[in-house]
């Protein structure tokens, strides 16, 4: 037998090669991943919480909601055609048909239209506003009494009383498809539920789309539970979510369905049959005890409608009580109940009346109302947006008295922009108890007055706090802020600058410390340090929960400050005597005492919140250190620890927020439990402040801290794991010299 033997080149191994590759993936094409990915913005800014939905007519949903960033990406798209749909809070709904095949790599990116909302109402007046809303009975509004609950505001809150056969409220007009809708549950009383329900119309017996019900067991947490009612009796869904109060809900209705979020959380998606309308209605169910009250705040709902972006200039000049909009404004500062903004090509600039308190640098667009306030022109806020911040602060624009009150008189139209004034204090105008400065007159030679006062006013921020005698009369100073108006009298206005920080910049390499519970039978660095504390205890602390710090090295004040905070509803109270110790060990006594045993920051006390943990559990405490004034150009070191001096297991969590730049350089924790301490990521680390006492000398530490451009960073403590908790001992700043390398662990 003959065999013949057939040799394969190598070129034609290659060729074989590539057509099995190409028929390989030819086969694979059709089961590829198709994706739908992109960015929503609102008025040219990245919109968070935004929702994207692809729906086609089977019902097959596929939805995502952006990130902090606008981004979204939805991925194992199946082959169809859908209906792409675009929605977010205060801004007008997109849709568009997309086709999907197998391996698209679809991009979608939308810019949502800004407007305000038809139906906002936020229960500030003095009696529910019944233009928007009726009185409505849901189990059957044909019998009984409609008017059955009692409604009213307080407080700036909606009240309902809990009435039989749910007596409440119902907006007068109808939501619309493709609508945003969001409520605040401000309180909770035990003994009602309170609903917010998206209801059919005002005849259906009971046929509601979506009810949202706090149920009232617990006096600081509240059990939501949705419900899906298409008839009177099937309740198809009935999931429990814990929700901390104050609770915002937002529901947004994309055409067939409603997506149901919690505090920005996605909790489900409800695809119940609706029609292209809906109402909210409100009510506090009654219970066995008789019930309480509902409350709810902050209401807005229905299509945004599209309004007309207006210079800062026009907005200016136009006639009070009009609504404006003005976009793509820089914050030049902003305060407890207003802030101030510029135009982008700092032509002009504004006051915004708001609660709200934007960032330094944020850009903006802002809807409200024209209003006149103490002789200045402002916007009342209804609704902001806020965008990014630009990279640095704004270049201060030099000015003199003499022309700031000139363009005072031609319009005020530089009112909000940021300014830099020099002169001599001629004045000092101090706080009623005489403990600090309020702001002072500043010569700068151009001959300005304000009746028996000479110069511009420099006013402080209410930020900034300055003991008397850190600025006196004769001292020749620059400073910087938004350009205002102050009333020197009730009929004198003079021009006037708020001042963003109260000092000049410390210098490179400067040391501050503050001890946050000081008692003088614990000796510590004295005058060379603060005392600066939460705790309302003048006797053994400073007057002021916050203020410029002070270089340990001179005793001196520098301009870089602090303040120690925490939230309204927390009460305190400072622990001394044989509360907490000094450290002995570890990093606490490199970074606390001036390495020959003398204590500079003296850690017998500390904060506590003050509830019997047995009892009275305490959720969503914290304490807030929050530096401000510093150099945006600089780089500092923050260092901070705590010694309870007990044996309970109190775990405490350290995380540093908004700033630019940071580097992780707590202690290293080796050989110590991983439940008391530990690194959780580079903005956090856990240490204990109970049990183990802290003997190892733990700290909490960053060093290369870049501030914000509005010279600011801040550093929270709260609980890891219990509710009762410990807040600093002690915190210490450093400026740097440079940017520094990190520890080696």
């Amino acid at each position: 037998m003959r065999r013949n033997i057939y040799r394969t080149s190598a070129r034609e191994l290659a060729l074989i090669a590539t057509v099995l590759i190409l028929v390989f993936c030819a086969g694979l094409a059709s089961y590829a991943q198709s994706t739908v990915s992109g960015t929503i913005t609102r008025a040219g800014v990245p919109c968070p919480n935004a929702r994207v939905v692809l729906a086609d007519n089977s019902g097959t949903i596929f939805t995502a909601l952006t990130d902090s960033n606008g981004n979204y990406i939805i991925s194992n798209m199946v082959n169809g055609t859908y209906i792409f749909t675009a929605n977010a809070l205060k801004a007008t709904a997109v849709e568009q048909t997309v086709t999907v095949n197998s391996g698209d790599n679809i991009t979608l990116t939308v810019d949502l239209a800004y407007g305000h909302t038809p139906l906002y109402d936020d229960f500030s007046g003095t009696s529910v506003d019944m233009d928007k809303w009726e009185k409505f009975n849901a189990d059957n509004p044909l019998l009984g009494n409609p008017g059955e609950a009692t409604v009213s505001t307080t407080d700036g809150m909606l009240n309902i009383s809990a009435a039989a056969n749910k007596g409440g409220l119902i907006s007068k007009n109808p939501v619309p498809k493709n609508c945003t809708i969001e409520y605040v549950m401000p309180k909770h009383y035990a003994g009602t539920d309170q609903c917010f329900t998206i209801i059919k119309d005002k005849v259906s017996h009971y046929s509601n789309y979506v009810t949202v019900q706090d149920k009232g067991n617990v006096t600081t947490e509240a059990n939501l539970i949705a419900y899906n009612n298409t008839t009177s009796s099937a309740w198809t869904r009935n999931n429990n979510y814990d929700v901390v109060y104050p609770a915002k809900i937002t529901i947004l209705k994309t055409g067939c369905h409603f997506d149901f979020f919690i505090n920005g959380a996605l909790k489900y998606c409800l695809s119940p049959t609706i029609t292209d309308e809906a109402y909210i209605y409100l009510y506090g169910n009654t219970m066995t005890d008789g019930g309480t009250t509902a409350y709810f705040d902050d209401i807005y709902a229905g299509a945004t409608v599209p309004v007309t972006v207006n210079s800062v200039a026009e907005t200016r000049t136009a006639a009070a009580d009009t609504y404006h909009t003005i976009s793509n404004v820089v914050v030049t500062a902003s305060f407890d109940n207003a802030f101030w903004v510029e135009s982008s090509d700092r032509s002009s600039g504004i006051k915004v009346i708001s609660t709200e308190k934007p960032r330094l640098g944020k850009r903006m667009t802002i809807y409200g109302k024209i209003v006149r306030q103490n002789g200045e022109v402002a916007i009342q806020a209804e609704d902001t947006v806020t965008g990014d911040t630009v990279t640095t602060k704004p270049t201060a624009v030099a000015i003199t008295g003499k022309v700031a009150k000139e363009l005072d008189k031609a319009g005020a139209s530089a009112q909000g922009l940021f300014v830099k004034v020099t002169g001599k204090v001629t004045e000092i105008v101090t706080n009623t108890e005489n403990t600090k400065i309020a702001g002072y007159y500043l010569d700068d030679g151009s001959g300005i007055t304000a009746g028996s006062h000479k110069g511009l006013y420099v006013k402080m921020a209410d930020c900034i706090t300055l003991p008397v005698g850190t600025i006196n009369v004769g001292d020749f100073i620059t400073r910087e802020g938004p350009l205002t108006i102050y009333m020197a009298d009730s009929t004198t206005p003079v021009p006037s600058i708020i001042a963003t920080r109260g000092l000049e910049y410390g210098p490179v390499g400067f040391v501050a410390y503050n001890d946050v519970v000081y008692s003088p039978a614990y000796p510590d660095g004295g005058s060379k340090i603060t005392h600066y504390s939460c705790v309302d205890n003048p006797d053994v602390n400073d007057d002021f929960a916050g203020g410029p710090l002070k270089d340990y090295a001179t005793g001196n004040y520098v301009g870089e400050s602090a303040v120690v905070t925490v939230p309204n509803t927390i009460s305190l109270r400072g622990l001394q005597s044989a509360a907490g110790g000094n450290p002995t060990a570890g990093d606490a006594v490199t970074y606390f005492t001036d390495g020959n045993g003398n204590t500079i920051v003296n850690l017998v006390g500390c904060i506590y919140t003050d509830k019997n943990y047995d009892t009275i559990p305490i959720y969503g405490w914290y304490f807030d250190m929050t530096f401000y004034g510093l150099d945006p150009n600089a780089y500092y070191e923050f260092v901070s620890t705590v010694d309870r001096n007990e044996s309970r297991n109190l775990p405490i969590r350290y995380i540093i927020y908004d700033y630019a730049e940071r580097t992780y350089a707590c202690s290293s924790f080796l050989g110590l439990s991983s439940y008391y301490y530990s690194k959780q990521s580079d903005d956090s680390c856990i240490m204990s402040s109970g049990d183990y006492q802290n003997t190892a000398g733990c700290v909490a530490r960053w060093i290369n801290i870049k501030p914000l451009p509005s010279g600011t960073f801040r550093v929270r403590m709260n609980s890891p794991y219990v509710q009762e908790g410990y807040g600093p001992g002690a915190f210490r700043l450093r400026k740097q010299a440079g940017w520094e390398t990190p520890p080696i662990y």
